[in-house]
């Protein structure tokens, strides 16, 4: 279980940024509002809001309340390439293993069985281009 949100505003908040998956279902949670701060952190890096364009790539692929396996995939290109990126950078190299894990876990294996390779090659390189974005900034 995860811990009560920061707030417990109860209004839906519109926005061009993609919506974490509890949010999108209506639970209101930490997770929520971590999901938000990263998306802040990410496009305050990247000098520009990077999700726009990601965002409707992958509702052309999924529902956004099934978006959450792309997600996962777009957050393993963009902690890969940004290792690759940021060399020495022990915590950035261990939350990429961990991600690549899940991925390979038989969870994330059942995650994104759906998924065609096109489409997750569409997510990872998406994740390596915000990191590009990120590092030049």
């Amino acid at each position: 279980a995860d811990l009560p949100a920061l707030t417990r505003a109860t209004t839906k908040m519109l926005t061009n940024d993609p919506v974490c998956s509890t949010l999108a279902y209506g639970k209101r949670m930490l997770a929520n509002d971590m999901w938000g701060l990263g998306l802040i952190t990410i496009s305050m890096l990247a000098g520009w809001p990077s999700f726009k364009k990601t965002c409707e790539i992958f509702k052309k692929i999924v529902t956004p309340q099934a978006s959450g396996p792309l997600w996962v995939i777009f957050a393993a290109g963009f902690l890969h390439c940004l290792s690759h990126l940021v060399p020495n950078h022990a915590e950035l190299a261990e939350s990429a293993r961990c991600v690549r894990a899940l991925l390979h876990s038989p969870t994330g294996r059942r995650m994104i069985k759906n998924l065609s390779k096109e489409n997750r090659e569409v997510c990872r390189a998406e994740g390596e281009l915000v990191a590009r974005q990120v590092n030049r900034h």
